[in-house]
């Protein structure tokens, strides 16, 4: 009985070994396929993100391309498309629009300071209007201002940096304002609140005036602005503060690519028939 009782235990030990070797190799198997699909998830993630990627960026050289073409043909007639369409180099049934912003259009934030790092009292009163009619604080100009006399501004992104400034404040204040150029606003595409910010005289109509004029007949020297109603003594004394030239350019493509989101901004520069890239980044 004795010898029947030990070989009822070994054959326990045996069943319990057997079944604890079964469960560590089950679950180095279940933990196996999981790794493989989460390994396999991620790599078709990142396949999904780089396609997505790079239809963004080839859209963006489309449209490059289109915008060049346009801006230094004989028949240019200083109207700039909002947006560009291409054809989806991917199959999928929508096409995809490059939408372009005429930096040259905007405030500078590099003007409110002079190269001699003293303020430009004039370009802070221009802004000080510019964010009175965004309905924004008029003190965020002074907080800008100091800021531009520490370091030069590189991105329109460094405002969220500034104590003071909020996220709605930057999203408001963003499409109207600049890093790049030379400080002279092209009246032949600035929006209402930038040709408002020009001059404490310039009321919204006589704004108005100008982007009317400018739809039947851009303007082809910085002295026909004397031309629109209301601007005859006026547009005088904007002469040195505005410009008729499209120079720099933003190009905004947002791609999704199986749920896969990516949005692209490229800061172009036209330069002697060429179209320099100033920066490119995804947002």
């Amino acid at each position: 009985m004795r010898d029947a009782s030990i070989v009822v235990k070994k054959k326990g030990f045996v069943l319990i070994a057997v079944l604890a070797i079964t469960g560590i190799i089950t679950a180095l198997a279940v933990g196996f396929i999981y790794t493989v699909q989460t390994s396999t998830s991620l790599l078709s993630s990142f396949a999904d993100s780089t396609k997505a990627y790079s239809m963004a960026k080839s859209a963006l050289l489309v449209g490059l391309g289109e915008l060049k073409a346009k801006v230094n043909s004989k028949d240019y007639n200083g109207r700039l498309p909002e947006e560009i369409a291409v054809k989806n180099p991917y199959p999928l049934r929508e096409d995809l629009v490059v939408k372009i912003e005429d930096e040259s259009g905007k405030f500078n934030l590099n003007s409110l300071v002079f190269p001699s790092g003293a303020n430009n009292p004039e370009a802070v009163s221009d802004l000080k209007r510019l964010l009175e009619h965004l309905n924004l604080s008029v003190g965020i100009a002074e907080k800008i201002a100091a800021w531009a006399k520490i370091v030069s501004f590189e991105s329109t992104d460094v405002l969220l940096l500034i104590p003071g400034i909020t996220i709605r404040d930057f999203s408001v204040l963003d499409p109207y304002v600049t890093v790049y150029g030379d400080a002279m606003v092209n009246i032949n595409s600035a929006d209402l609140p930038v040709l408002m910010s020009l001059s404490p005289k310039i009321t919204e109509t006589m704004a108005k005036q100008i982007k009317s004029f400018r739809r039947s007949s851009p303007f082809l020297r910085t002295s026909d602005v004397v031309k629109v109603p209301g601007f005859s003594s006026l547009g005088v004394d904007l002469i040195g503060k505005i410009s008729i030239n499209s120079i720099f350019f933003k190009l905004k493509i947002k791609v999704s690519y199986k749920g896969i989101k990516k949005e692209v901004w490229v800061i172009a520069k036209n330069r002697a028939n060429r179209m320099i890239v100033e920066s490119w980044r995804e947002i």
